[in-house]
Protein backbone atom coordinates (compact mmCIF):
# COMPACT_ATOMS: atom_id res chain seq x y z
CA UNK A 1 0.00 0.00 0.00
CA UNK A 2 1.59 3.20 -0.90
CA UNK A 3 1.69 6.14 1.66
CA UNK A 4 -1.24 7.26 3.19
CA UNK A 5 -0.99 11.48 3.34
CA UNK A 6 -3.23 13.14 5.92
CA UNK A 7 -4.87 16.50 5.24
CA UNK A 8 -5.86 18.15 9.08
CA UNK A 9 -8.54 20.71 8.36
CA UNK A 10 -10.72 22.72 11.33
CA UNK A 11 -13.07 20.44 11.89
CA UNK A 12 -12.12 16.61 10.16
CA UNK A 13 -9.61 14.87 8.89
CA UNK A 14 -8.76 13.06 5.47
CA UNK A 15 -6.13 10.34 4.15
CA UNK A 16 -5.33 9.83 1.14
CA UNK A 17 -3.86 6.71 0.06
CA UNK A 18 -3.98 4.75 -3.45
CA UNK A 19 -7.21 5.27 -4.51
CA UNK A 20 -8.66 5.09 -1.54
CA UNK A 21 -9.49 7.88 0.55
CA UNK A 22 -10.86 8.57 4.46
CA UNK A 23 -12.90 11.23 5.79
CA UNK A 24 -13.92 11.75 9.76
CA UNK A 25 -15.29 14.62 11.00
CA UNK A 26 -17.73 17.48 10.20
CA UNK A 27 -18.94 17.98 6.62
CA UNK A 28 -18.09 21.93 5.80
CA UNK A 29 -17.25 23.71 3.38
CA UNK A 30 -13.25 23.56 3.82
CA UNK A 31 -13.36 19.53 4.70
CA UNK A 32 -14.66 18.87 1.04
CA UNK A 33 -12.35 21.28 -0.42
CA UNK A 34 -9.75 19.59 1.01
CA UNK A 35 -11.19 16.13 0.25
CA UNK A 36 -11.83 17.28 -3.90
CA UNK A 37 -8.93 18.95 -4.30
CA UNK A 38 -6.43 16.37 -2.39
CA UNK A 39 -7.83 13.65 -4.22
CA UNK A 40 -6.92 15.41 -7.84
CA UNK A 41 -3.77 16.07 -6.16
CA UNK A 42 -2.47 13.37 -4.40
CA UNK A 43 -4.21 10.62 -6.19
CA UNK A 44 -4.86 9.65 -9.97
CA UNK A 45 -8.03 8.81 -9.16
CA UNK A 46 -10.37 7.98 -6.18
CA UNK A 47 -12.70 5.08 -6.70
CA UNK A 48 -13.62 5.10 -2.41
CA UNK A 49 -14.03 7.06 0.24
CA UNK A 50 -14.47 5.63 3.96
CA UNK A 51 -16.75 7.62 5.94
CA UNK A 52 -17.36 8.83 9.69
CA UNK A 53 -19.13 11.77 10.57
CA UNK A 54 -22.25 12.62 12.38
CA UNK A 55 -23.26 15.61 10.19
CA UNK A 56 -22.37 19.29 8.75
CA UNK A 57 -23.54 21.91 6.57
CA UNK A 58 -26.33 20.52 3.95
CA UNK A 59 -24.97 22.54 1.16
CA UNK A 60 -21.00 21.03 1.98
CA UNK A 61 -22.97 17.67 2.28
CA UNK A 62 -24.98 18.20 -0.90
CA UNK A 63 -21.21 18.87 -3.11
CA UNK A 64 -19.97 16.33 -1.25
CA UNK A 65 -22.73 13.77 -2.79
CA UNK A 66 -22.66 15.31 -6.28
CA UNK A 67 -18.99 14.65 -6.56
CA UNK A 68 -19.39 11.47 -5.68
CA UNK A 69 -22.12 10.71 -8.14
CA UNK A 70 -21.33 12.24 -10.88
CA UNK A 71 -17.26 10.37 -10.53
CA UNK A 72 -18.95 7.21 -9.67
CA UNK A 73 -17.40 7.12 -6.14
CA UNK A 74 -17.93 4.59 -3.74
CA UNK A 75 -18.98 4.93 0.01
CA UNK A 76 -17.72 2.89 3.35
CA UNK A 77 -20.11 3.89 6.38
CA UNK A 78 -17.28 2.98 8.82
CA UNK A 79 -19.06 4.15 11.91
CA UNK A 80 -21.85 6.45 11.72
CA UNK A 81 -23.11 8.61 8.93
CA UNK A 82 -25.94 10.89 11.03
CA UNK A 83 -27.60 13.98 9.30
CA UNK A 84 -26.51 15.04 6.78
CA UNK A 85 -24.22 12.77 5.53
CA UNK A 86 -26.99 10.31 5.64
CA UNK A 87 -28.88 12.61 3.36
CA UNK A 88 -26.31 13.75 0.24
CA UNK A 89 -23.58 11.86 0.57
CA UNK A 90 -24.17 8.06 1.36
CA UNK A 91 -27.58 8.84 -0.81
CA UNK A 92 -25.10 10.24 -3.61
CA UNK A 93 -22.47 7.24 -3.74
CA UNK A 94 -22.38 4.95 -6.68
CA UNK A 95 -22.22 1.63 -4.32
CA UNK A 96 -22.48 1.94 -0.24
CA UNK A 97 -21.06 -0.33 2.08
CA UNK A 98 -22.35 -0.35 5.60
CA UNK A 99 -19.46 -1.75 7.83
CA UNK A 100 -20.53 -4.31 10.36
CA UNK A 101 -21.90 -2.23 13.44
CA UNK A 102 -22.10 1.03 11.41
CA UNK A 103 -25.24 3.00 11.00
CA UNK A 104 -27.03 5.81 8.21
CA UNK A 105 -29.11 7.35 9.84
CA UNK A 106 -31.90 10.78 8.99
CA UNK A 107 -32.70 13.13 11.31
CA UNK A 108 -36.52 13.36 12.86
CA UNK A 109 -36.11 17.37 12.90
CA UNK A 110 -35.92 20.09 10.40
CA UNK A 111 -32.67 21.53 11.69
CA UNK A 112 -30.53 20.53 8.59
CA UNK A 113 -33.14 22.22 6.25
CA UNK A 114 -31.91 24.72 3.73
CA UNK A 115 -33.67 28.09 2.90
CA UNK A 116 -33.55 30.85 0.15
CA UNK A 117 -31.97 29.90 -3.15
CA UNK A 118 -29.66 26.54 -1.25
CA UNK A 119 -33.49 25.23 -1.52
CA UNK A 120 -32.72 24.98 -5.13
CA UNK A 121 -29.31 23.11 -4.61
CA UNK A 122 -31.49 20.23 -2.94
CA UNK A 123 -33.74 19.86 -6.11
CA UNK A 124 -30.85 19.85 -7.98
CA UNK A 125 -29.02 16.79 -5.75
CA UNK A 126 -32.26 14.82 -5.72
CA UNK A 127 -32.80 14.69 -9.61
CA UNK A 128 -29.18 14.24 -10.49
CA UNK A 129 -28.65 11.08 -8.17
CA UNK A 130 -32.30 10.08 -8.80
CA UNK A 131 -33.04 10.18 -5.17
CA UNK A 132 -36.60 10.68 -3.36
CA UNK A 133 -36.35 14.35 -1.62
CA UNK A 134 -38.98 12.49 0.47
CA UNK A 135 -36.14 10.54 2.39
CA UNK A 136 -35.13 13.66 3.50
CA UNK A 137 -38.07 16.03 4.34
CA UNK A 138 -40.61 14.48 6.24
CA UNK A 139 -40.57 11.09 5.14
CA UNK A 140 -40.95 10.16 8.90
CA UNK A 141 -44.71 11.10 8.72
CA UNK A 142 -45.36 8.67 5.89
CA UNK A 143 -43.57 5.65 7.72
CA UNK A 144 -44.81 3.39 10.71
CA UNK A 145 -41.84 2.74 12.96
CA UNK A 146 -41.04 -0.23 14.22
CA UNK A 147 -40.89 0.54 17.79
CA UNK A 148 -41.54 4.79 17.61
CA UNK A 149 -42.57 4.94 20.98
CA UNK A 150 -39.01 6.09 20.80
CA UNK A 151 -40.36 9.16 20.76
CA UNK A 152 -36.46 10.47 22.43
CA UNK A 153 -34.70 9.20 19.46
CA UNK A 154 -32.66 11.73 17.43
CA UNK A 155 -32.46 10.19 14.02
CA UNK A 156 -34.55 7.44 11.83
CA UNK A 157 -33.36 4.63 9.10
CA UNK A 158 -34.96 2.40 7.63
CA UNK A 159 -33.93 -1.33 5.97
CA UNK A 160 -31.69 -1.57 3.07
CA UNK A 161 -35.04 -3.15 1.15
CA UNK A 162 -36.99 0.42 1.84
CA UNK A 163 -34.02 2.67 0.91
CA UNK A 164 -34.36 1.44 -2.39
CA UNK A 165 -37.69 1.81 -2.87
CA UNK A 166 -36.33 5.88 -2.28
CA UNK A 167 -34.10 5.63 -4.94
CA UNK A 168 -31.50 4.40 -3.16
CA UNK A 169 -29.56 1.77 -4.41
CA UNK A 170 -26.69 -0.19 -4.50
CA UNK A 171 -26.62 -0.82 -0.54
CA UNK A 172 -24.53 -3.42 1.06
CA UNK A 173 -23.43 -4.80 4.28
CA UNK A 174 -20.21 -6.40 5.29
CA UNK A 175 -20.63 -9.93 4.76
CA UNK A 176 -23.91 -9.52 4.21
CA UNK A 177 -24.69 -8.41 7.99
CA UNK A 178 -28.19 -7.71 9.74
CA UNK A 179 -29.06 -3.62 8.78
CA UNK A 180 -29.06 -2.04 11.55
CA UNK A 181 -28.47 -4.57 14.49
CA UNK A 182 -30.77 -3.58 17.67
CA UNK A 183 -27.34 -2.46 19.88
CA UNK A 184 -26.49 -0.19 17.26
CA UNK A 185 -30.24 1.47 16.87
CA UNK A 186 -30.34 1.79 20.93
CA UNK A 187 -26.31 3.26 21.32
CA UNK A 188 -27.03 5.78 18.53
CA UNK A 189 -30.58 6.61 19.78
CA UNK A 190 -31.88 5.75 16.33
CA UNK A 191 -35.71 4.59 15.57
CA UNK A 192 -35.96 1.80 12.80
CA UNK A 193 -38.67 2.78 10.65
CA UNK A 194 -40.57 0.75 8.22
CA UNK A 195 -42.18 1.99 4.67
CA UNK A 196 -45.93 1.15 4.14
CA UNK A 197 -46.33 -1.05 1.25
CA UNK A 198 -48.75 1.37 -0.38
CA UNK A 199 -45.93 4.05 -0.01
CA UNK A 200 -44.55 5.60 -3.41
CA UNK A 201 -42.09 7.97 -2.87
CA UNK A 202 -42.21 10.81 -5.36
CA UNK A 203 -39.07 11.57 -7.45
CA UNK A 204 -37.78 14.65 -9.41
CA UNK A 205 -37.84 14.65 -13.03
CA UNK A 206 -34.15 14.43 -14.34
CA UNK A 207 -32.27 17.44 -14.59
CA UNK A 208 -31.87 19.11 -18.90
CA UNK A 209 -28.91 17.66 -20.02
CA UNK A 210 -27.55 21.86 -20.11
CA UNK A 211 -28.10 21.66 -16.06
CA UNK A 212 -26.77 18.76 -15.62
CA UNK A 213 -23.22 19.96 -17.98
CA UNK A 214 -23.33 23.08 -15.07
CA UNK A 215 -23.61 20.40 -12.50
CA UNK A 216 -20.46 18.48 -13.45
CA UNK A 217 -18.83 21.67 -14.04
CA UNK A 218 -16.98 21.62 -10.72
CA UNK A 219 -16.53 17.71 -9.91
CA UNK A 220 -16.32 16.25 -13.11
CA UNK A 221 -12.96 15.04 -14.09
CA UNK A 222 -12.64 17.03 -17.23
CA UNK A 223 -13.47 16.35 -20.84
CA UNK A 224 -12.39 17.92 -23.85
CA UNK A 225 -13.62 18.80 -27.40
CA UNK A 226 -11.55 20.30 -29.88
CA UNK A 227 -13.43 21.73 -33.20
CA UNK A 228 -12.29 24.30 -35.95
CA UNK A 229 -9.91 25.67 -33.70
CA UNK A 230 -11.37 26.02 -30.49
CA UNK A 231 -10.87 23.51 -27.48
CA UNK A 232 -13.31 23.05 -24.73
CA UNK A 233 -12.57 21.24 -21.40
CA UNK A 234 -15.55 20.68 -18.37
CA UNK A 235 -14.97 20.10 -15.59
CA UNK A 236 -11.94 19.39 -12.73
CA UNK A 237 -8.49 19.56 -13.62
CA UNK A 238 -7.74 15.92 -13.50
CA UNK A 239 -4.52 13.97 -15.31
CA UNK A 240 -5.98 12.57 -18.14
CA UNK A 241 -7.88 15.11 -18.93
CA UNK A 242 -5.44 17.83 -19.12
CA UNK A 243 -2.79 15.72 -20.78
CA UNK A 244 -5.23 14.60 -23.27
CA UNK A 245 -6.16 18.41 -24.32
CA UNK A 246 -2.35 19.25 -24.49
CA UNK A 247 -2.08 16.13 -27.06
CA UNK A 248 -4.55 16.99 -29.18
CA UNK A 249 -3.98 20.94 -29.27
CA UNK A 250 -0.52 20.17 -30.64
CA UNK A 251 -1.74 18.17 -33.23
CA UNK A 252 -4.88 20.43 -33.78
CA UNK A 253 -5.70 21.61 -37.62
CA UNK A 254 -6.63 24.00 -37.70
CA UNK A 255 -4.74 25.45 -34.94
CA UNK A 256 -5.83 25.63 -31.68
CA UNK A 257 -6.66 29.87 -30.92
CA UNK A 258 -9.04 29.72 -28.09
CA UNK A 259 -9.96 27.63 -25.14
CA UNK A 260 -13.65 27.81 -23.52
CA UNK A 261 -13.58 26.29 -20.16
CA UNK A 262 -15.64 25.98 -17.34
CA UNK A 263 -14.00 24.28 -14.61
CA UNK A 264 -13.81 24.41 -10.69
CA UNK A 265 -10.38 23.95 -10.18
CA UNK A 266 -8.23 21.37 -9.29
CA UNK A 267 -4.58 20.36 -9.10
CA UNK A 268 -2.45 23.45 -9.14
CA UNK A 269 0.54 21.92 -11.37
CA UNK A 270 -2.53 20.74 -13.65
CA UNK A 271 -3.19 24.22 -13.83
CA UNK A 272 0.00 25.64 -14.09
CA UNK A 273 0.72 22.96 -17.10
CA UNK A 274 -2.48 24.29 -19.08
CA UNK A 275 -1.40 27.99 -17.78
CA UNK A 276 1.90 27.38 -19.81
CA UNK A 277 0.60 26.27 -22.68
CA UNK A 278 -2.38 29.49 -23.14
CA UNK A 279 0.54 31.86 -22.32
CA UNK A 280 3.24 30.33 -24.52
CA UNK A 281 0.52 29.91 -27.74
CA UNK A 282 -1.35 33.16 -26.84
CA UNK A 283 -4.65 31.21 -26.56
CA UNK A 284 -7.73 33.65 -25.79
CA UNK A 285 -9.85 31.92 -22.85
CA UNK A 286 -13.25 31.93 -22.57
CA UNK A 287 -14.62 31.55 -19.29
CA UNK A 288 -18.09 29.59 -19.17
CA UNK A 289 -20.02 29.07 -16.00
CA UNK A 290 -17.43 29.48 -13.81
CA UNK A 291 -13.75 29.29 -13.96
CA UNK A 292 -12.45 28.65 -9.87
CA UNK A 293 -9.38 27.81 -7.68
CA UNK A 294 -6.11 26.60 -10.32
CA UNK A 295 -8.24 27.61 -13.03
CA UNK A 296 -8.58 31.47 -11.97
CA UNK A 297 -5.01 31.26 -10.69
CA UNK A 298 -2.97 30.58 -13.47
CA UNK A 299 -5.11 29.32 -16.92
CA UNK A 300 -7.33 32.57 -16.62
CA UNK A 301 -4.68 34.88 -15.48
CA UNK A 302 -2.41 33.58 -18.42
CA UNK A 303 -4.35 34.42 -21.39
CA UNK A 304 -3.32 37.58 -23.51
CA UNK A 305 -7.12 38.07 -24.24
CA UNK A 306 -9.64 36.71 -21.17
CA UNK A 307 -13.48 36.36 -21.98
CA UNK A 308 -15.79 36.36 -19.37
CA UNK A 309 -19.23 34.95 -21.16
CA UNK A 310 -22.46 36.31 -19.58
CA UNK A 311 -23.31 34.92 -15.97
CA UNK A 312 -20.26 33.34 -15.90
CA UNK A 313 -17.74 34.09 -12.91
CA UNK A 314 -14.22 34.17 -12.37
CA UNK A 315 -13.20 32.88 -8.48
CA UNK A 316 -10.01 32.99 -6.35
CA UNK A 317 -9.45 31.14 -2.85
CA UNK A 318 -6.00 30.82 -2.02
CA UNK A 319 -2.57 30.01 -3.91
CA UNK A 320 0.38 27.92 -2.60
CA UNK A 321 1.88 30.20 -0.45
CA UNK A 322 -1.38 31.15 1.08
CA UNK A 323 0.55 29.55 4.76
CA UNK A 324 1.35 33.33 5.13
CA UNK A 325 -1.65 34.35 6.14
CA UNK A 326 -4.06 31.10 6.72
CA UNK A 327 -3.11 27.90 8.78
CA UNK A 328 -3.92 24.41 7.47
CA UNK A 329 -6.85 24.49 9.99
CA UNK A 330 -8.02 27.55 8.56
CA UNK A 331 -6.90 30.25 10.94
CA UNK A 332 -5.74 33.46 10.67
CA UNK A 333 -1.78 34.14 11.00
CA UNK A 334 0.96 36.76 10.44
CA UNK A 335 2.79 37.11 7.97
CA UNK A 336 5.41 34.68 8.71
CA UNK A 337 6.78 31.24 6.84
CA UNK A 338 8.29 28.94 9.33
CA UNK A 339 9.65 25.48 8.98
CA UNK A 340 7.92 24.56 12.05
CA UNK A 341 4.97 26.04 10.71
CA UNK A 342 5.46 24.29 7.21
CA UNK A 343 6.30 21.02 8.95
CA UNK A 344 2.37 21.14 10.89
CA UNK A 345 0.88 22.05 7.86
CA UNK A 346 1.93 18.72 5.99
CA UNK A 347 0.78 16.57 8.74
CA UNK A 348 3.74 14.51 9.39
CA UNK A 349 4.71 13.88 5.69
CA UNK A 350 7.62 14.63 4.50
CA UNK A 351 6.69 14.01 0.94
CA UNK A 352 4.31 16.70 1.33
CA UNK A 353 6.65 19.00 3.02
CA UNK A 354 9.17 19.22 -0.12
CA UNK A 355 5.56 18.85 -2.73
CA UNK A 356 4.54 21.83 -0.97
CA UNK A 357 8.33 23.76 -1.44
CA UNK A 358 8.62 22.86 -4.98
CA UNK A 359 4.58 24.06 -5.89
CA UNK A 360 5.79 27.51 -4.05
CA UNK A 361 8.77 27.81 -6.46
CA UNK A 362 7.06 26.91 -9.61
CA UNK A 363 4.02 29.67 -8.55
CA UNK A 364 6.21 32.46 -8.11
CA UNK A 365 8.04 31.31 -11.70
CA UNK A 366 4.92 30.75 -13.18
CA UNK A 367 3.49 34.99 -11.85
CA UNK A 368 6.28 36.09 -12.66
CA UNK A 369 6.24 35.28 -16.15
CA UNK A 370 3.31 36.00 -17.01
CA UNK A 371 3.35 39.25 -15.35
CA UNK A 372 0.51 38.96 -12.49
CA UNK A 373 0.64 39.62 -8.87
CA UNK A 374 -0.16 36.25 -6.14
CA UNK A 375 -1.77 39.69 -3.91
CA UNK A 376 -5.00 38.51 -6.35
CA UNK A 377 -5.04 35.09 -5.42
CA UNK A 378 -4.48 36.05 -1.66
CA UNK A 379 -6.07 39.02 -1.36
CA UNK A 380 -9.25 37.52 1.12
CA UNK A 381 -6.33 36.11 3.01
CA UNK A 382 -4.32 39.00 4.33
CA UNK A 383 -4.81 40.33 7.65
CA UNK A 384 -7.15 43.34 7.17
CA UNK A 385 -9.35 40.61 5.73
CA UNK A 386 -8.74 36.96 6.37
CA UNK A 387 -10.77 37.21 9.80
CA UNK A 388 -13.97 39.13 7.84
CA UNK A 389 -13.40 36.25 4.97
CA UNK A 390 -13.45 33.16 7.62
CA UNK A 391 -16.40 34.63 9.07
CA UNK A 392 -18.64 34.98 5.95
CA UNK A 393 -18.17 31.47 5.10
CA UNK A 394 -17.69 32.01 0.95
CA UNK A 395 -15.85 29.48 -1.51
CA UNK A 396 -13.74 32.48 -2.20
CA UNK A 397 -13.96 35.68 -3.99
CA UNK A 398 -13.76 38.17 -7.65
CA UNK A 399 -12.96 41.69 -8.45
CA UNK A 400 -14.55 43.78 -11.08
CA UNK A 401 -12.42 44.00 -14.44
CA UNK A 402 -10.93 47.14 -13.28
CA UNK A 403 -9.51 45.87 -10.55
CA UNK A 404 -8.41 42.66 -11.72
CA UNK A 405 -6.12 44.82 -14.26
CA UNK A 406 -4.30 46.28 -11.01
CA UNK A 407 -2.85 42.72 -10.09
CA UNK A 408 -2.15 42.58 -13.77
CA UNK A 409 -5.39 40.70 -15.15
CA UNK A 410 -5.47 42.93 -17.99
CA UNK A 411 -7.32 42.66 -21.30
CA UNK A 412 -10.93 41.18 -19.78
CA UNK A 413 -13.94 41.60 -21.36
CA UNK A 414 -17.81 40.58 -20.03
CA UNK A 415 -20.21 39.92 -22.53
CA UNK A 416 -23.41 40.20 -20.27
CA UNK A 417 -25.24 43.07 -20.54
CA UNK A 418 -25.00 43.55 -17.20
CA UNK A 419 -21.69 45.14 -15.26
CA UNK A 420 -19.03 42.02 -13.92
CA UNK A 421 -19.61 40.77 -11.11
CA UNK A 422 -23.44 39.90 -11.49
CA UNK A 423 -25.71 38.89 -8.98
CA UNK A 424 -27.70 36.34 -11.47
CA UNK A 425 -25.01 34.36 -12.13
CA UNK A 426 -24.66 31.32 -13.25
CA UNK A 427 -21.51 29.77 -11.42
CA UNK A 428 -23.92 28.17 -8.44
CA UNK A 429 -21.29 29.39 -5.78
CA UNK A 430 -21.03 32.05 -3.34
CA UNK A 431 -17.82 35.00 -3.73
CA UNK A 432 -16.95 37.87 -1.79
CA UNK A 433 -16.81 40.64 -4.18
CA UNK A 434 -13.54 42.60 -3.36
CA UNK A 435 -12.94 46.66 -4.22
CA UNK A 436 -10.33 47.84 -4.34
CA UNK A 437 -11.61 51.69 -4.31
CA UNK A 438 -12.43 50.92 -0.87
CA UNK A 439 -16.18 50.28 -0.90
CA UNK A 440 -17.63 47.42 1.45
CA UNK A 441 -17.16 43.88 0.34
CA UNK A 442 -20.37 42.68 -0.92
CA UNK A 443 -21.87 39.01 -1.48
CA UNK A 444 -22.28 37.61 -4.71
CA UNK A 445 -24.84 34.43 -4.21
CA UNK A 446 -25.01 32.90 -7.25
CA UNK A 447 -26.95 29.50 -7.62
CA UNK A 448 -25.25 28.26 -4.73
CA UNK A 449 -24.29 25.17 -5.75
CA UNK A 450 -21.69 24.86 -2.37
CA UNK A 451 -17.71 24.56 -2.83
Amino acid sequence: MSERLTIPTQNATISISGSTAWFSGYIDRSSVSALILGSSTLAEHIDKVVINSRGGLPSAAASLGLWLAINQIAVEIEEVCLSVCAEYVFTGAATKLIRDGAIVAWPRTDSTRLAGEETELVEDFFATVGVSPEISSGSETAAVGTGSSNNEAAFWTVSIADMARFGIANVSTEDRGEYPTESVLAEESVVLLELPATARPRLLEPLPEEEHLLLRTSFDRGEVNLNAGTAVYIGLLSRPAVERLLREVAHADPPVDTLVIASGGGETGLGREVGEWVYENQITVVVEGICFSSCANYIFTAAPTKIIRESAVVGWHGSEQQDRYVSINGECVSDIRSDEANSDSTANSELAVRQLSRSVEEEIEFLDKIGVSVDALLYGHMPERCEHYIAAGVAGWTFNIDDMAVFGIVNVTYEGEDVYPTVNGSARTQLIVYDLNGAPPRLLEASTLGQ
